[in-house]
Order: structure tokens, then C-alpha cells, then sequence
């Protein structure tokens, strides 16, 4: 149940960002540099939601920029809402290591 709500939240939060940034793109074509098709916006924000960010689409408006400070609080509002509910990430702990002979 966990796994099909982060999923859906995901596919969401990715959809209305690609919808936002081609409204952007198109109310004002110089406030991104490289996005004008709905599969251009789609690609921009996946791209800015596993922070990879290649450069071939970037923002050169201040309005956009503040966009883009909102795609990257995303992953930081998923992860509060995590700790909220008490997920935790399981980290291997140091003694747990194997030597291989």
C-alpha cells in the first residue's frame, strides 16, 4: 500500500511539474532555454526530480527559476513526510561488513 501511494504522489508530482513548466515555456519562451514540446517538459522534470540535470534544457527567467526551486523541494518534502511517518532508511551498519578471504 505504502509503495502504490509514493508511486502514485511520484507520478503525479512529475506530471503537474511537466504541466507547469510548459506553461512557463510557453506564456514566455525566454524563460527556459531548449524546452517546447510537452515531451521536452516531461523530460525537464524528471530530469530535476533525480537531479541529474544534463544542461541541454535550462531556466534563464527569475519566475522559472523559482519553478525550479519548488521541483527540487519535492524529493525534500517527500523525505520529511517519510520521517513523519516514521520510515527509516536502512543503512548497513559498520560492524555488519564481511571480509571476503
Amino acid at each position: 500500500m505504502r509503495v502504490d501511494s509514493l508511486l502514485l504522489t511520484v507520478v503525479v508530482g512529475v506530471t503537474a511539474f511537466a504541466v507547469a513548466d510548459l506553461v512557463f515555456a510557453r506564456a514566455d519562451p525566454s524563460q527556459f532555454v531548449g524546452l517546447e514540446t510537452t515531451t521536452d517538459a516531461l523530460y525537464f522534470a524528471l530530469t530535476m526530480l533525480t537531479a541529474v540535470g544534463f544542461g541541454d534544457i535550462h531556466v534563464e527567467g527569475q519566475p522559472a527559476r523559482l519553478l525550479v526551486i519548488a521541483h527540487r523541494g519535492l524529493p525534500g518534502a517527500r523525505d520529511a513526510a517519510r520521517a513523519r511517518r516514521g520510515w527509516r532508511l536502512s543503512l548497513p551498519r559498520l560492524g555488519d561488513a564481511k571480509v571476503c578471504p
